[in-house]
């Protein structure tokens, strides 16, 4: 996952440039999650390497 992609999406799953309003900033488009863009790439990024480890292809 490039750090753009881990960026831009939230536990919905929506990624749309969007969502980055500035750089540290999320807010989702779709579901109006708000978090610092930087905490909510290290989720992003965690919930896949998760997905990773146990075997599904997220």
């Amino acid at each position: 996952m490039t750090p753009t992609r881990a960026e831009g999406h939230d536990r919905c799953g929506h990624c749309e440039k969007k969502n980055r309003p500035n750089r540290d900033d999320f807010r989702c488009a779709r579901c109006g999650f708000a978090a610092p863009a930087d905490h909510n790439a290290a989720i992003s990024i965690g919930r896949r390497a998760v997905s990773h480890a146990s075997g599904d292809a997220a």
